[in-house]
């Protein structure tokens, strides 16, 4: 695990903290929270909570089966949600007792790869290996809306990474077949289409505008 500042006056990144050992194995997913900690998720199965500033290791969550895929906080720190290769999603609480998760999601298979938390906080979506985005309501943990996330057939339709705009209004996707896609939230409809890769889109992130 590396923290990087920029460099003053030559726009370089170097490396100005730093956590050897981290996981056991590779690191799949890491955020910032709004909270001054940093979430990462790894193979180990394991999802980690550090101090922001000192790297210092706060949480050890261990339930995720077979591979932490995606980690990501909500708008306050104060919840954490992850999704692994057994397709369930998980909420923790960094800051209670214990490191039981608060509340899951059984996705079922092939149902759960990456997730983004709406701006609001109340529902989380995932993209799944078999193209779709799933919408859940965090408090019932039940699928309220699920729509075609991808422009791709077959195992190119796999949604890789999803994102939630700033004001909630539209999700981006990007696809196993290297395409990025816009759609209404609440419609599903497809808004925009952006070829540019030629291979997956294993992350993708709006700016803070929504432009």
């Amino acid at each position: 695990l590396r923290a990087m500042a920029i460099t003053e006056g030559r726009g370089m990144m170097a490396v100005s903290r730093h956590v050897a050992q981290a996981h056991e194995d590779g690191i799949w997913s890491c955020a910032w929270t709004k909270a001054g900690q940093i979430v990462t998720g790894s193979v180990d199965e394991c999802c980690n909570v550090w101090d922001a500033s000192s790297l210092a290791q706060k949480k050890n969550f261990k339930k995720n089966l077979l591979g932490v895929v995606s980690v990501v906080s909500d708008s306050t720190g104060g919840t954490i949600a992850t999704s692994s290769i057994d397709s369930v999603l998980r909420f923790y609480d960094p800051r209670g007792e214990g490191s039981e998760p608060k509340g899951h999601i059984d996705a079922g298979p092939v149902e759960a790869w990456t997730l983004s938390f709406h701006p609001d906080d109340k529902t989380v979506i995932s993209g799944t290996q078999k193209g779709t985005v799933n919408v859940w309501d965090v408090e019932s943990c039940q699928k309220t809306q699920s729509f075609k996330g991808s422009s791709g057939e077959g195992v190119d339709a796999f949604v890789m990474s999803v994102a939630y705009s700033p004001d909630g209004a539209q999700i981006a996707t990007g696809g196993l077949n290297g395409a990025i896609n816009v759609w209404d939230a609440k419609s599903g409809d497809k808004a925009a289409e952006f070829e540019g890769h030629e291979l997956p889109v294993r992350s993708i992130s709006w700016s803070p505008d929504g432009q």
